[in-house]
């Protein structure tokens, strides 16, 4: 099962469509249980996802079955102690309720190949030296991120953005360089934050440029007689490069589709690659107009000394 539990929702409200606001308490174990048993064995969460990481060591059992992947806080231009970088782990081995973590992330790819990379780089490779974290690796959003980090670090595990219309990985070798490196890929924002599965003609202001895009989209589903959700879905679940899909969800139905989605495979004859689009003001959140960009922005602390 390549599906990987996003879990912002449980500490937050995000994502451009979501209407259902934050998870609530009940809802977080229906939707733990049903991914445990539904083969789901990787979670997601950072300690800028508001309550997330506290939700989940409170929800989740000592003995539970999944591997969790956390990040670094965002450092954003600050020059990080190595204490700095330390504590905010240990504040998050705390809130998780685990003594170590499968994955850990740096969050903002630009604290990574900014001035204090090195620094970060040291110390998550000491986190991982102790036992403390089994992969360290990078959140980024482009390739030229990627690729970049590859060439200063030994990355082991990346965190990339990939979808119908944000297909730039794929097109730009930057997945096959990954596989070939052997390093684990994990893909975010299958439903471009929710906006793939909008109706086209009832966009919020200020995303016009993307109506035609999510218009093509939803056509070619019909053409398979999928729905918009599945197809989306399906197609990061088929690319072999791909070792995990992580999704965000606000109810176990939400969930009970995406497992069905993930399991299912493509249209042999569906051409995806022509649904991919460059337009940066559709495919990459932080360039969406001020109202949405807000429903996907973190609420990352206070830059850390």
């Amino acid at each position: 099962m390549k599906l990987a539990l996003g879990t912002v929702q449980f500490g937050q409200d995000y994502g451009v469509s979501n209407t259902q606001g934050r998870t609530g308490k009940e809802d977080v174990r229906a939707i733990l249980s049903l991914a445990e048993s539904s083969g789901v064995r990787m979670i997601d969460t950072a300690p800028a996802y508001g309550e997330s990481e506290k939700v989940l060591g409170g929800a989740l059992p000592p003995d539970t079955p999944f591997r969790i992947v956390t990040k670094t806080p965002a450092f954003t231009g600050a020059s990080p102690t190595e204490n700095a970088v330390l504590e905010a782990f240990g504040r998050s081995l705390e809130r998780l309720g685990r003594a170590s973590v499968y994955g850990l992330l740096v969050h903002l790819a630009d604290d990574l190949l900014g001035p204090s990379g090195d620094l970060l780089w040291s110390v998550m490779t000491r986190l991982a030296e102790e036992g403390k974290v089994e992969k360290i690796g990078i959140s980024a959003y482009t390739p030229d991120q990627v690729r970049m980090a590859l060439d200063r670090y030994p990355i082991q595990m990346v965190q990339v953005p990939l979808n119908l219309l944000d297909q730039r990985l794929i097109h730009s070798g930057t997945l096959a360089l990954l596989r070939n490196r052997g390093i684990e890929v994990h893909a975010r924002s299958a439903l471009l934050q929710g906006l793939l599965t909008m109706d086209p003609n009832a966009l919020p202001s200020g995303f016009n440029s993307a109506a035609g895009p999510i218009r093509a989209a939803h056509r070619a589903a019909a053409e398979v007689g999928l729905d918009i959700v599945t197809l989306a879905t399906r197609f990061v679940c088929s690319i072999p490069e791909v070792d995990c899909v992580v999704a965000g969800v606000t109810t176990r139905d939400e969930l009970a589709g995406l497992v069905a989605a993930c399991r299912g495979s493509l249209p042999q004859d569906l051409n995806t690659a022509a649904l991919a689009i460059e337009n940066e003001a559709v495919i990459t959140p932080s360039q969406w107009p001020p109202d949405a960009s807000e429903k996907w922005r973190f609420d990352f602390p206070e830059k850390q000394d």
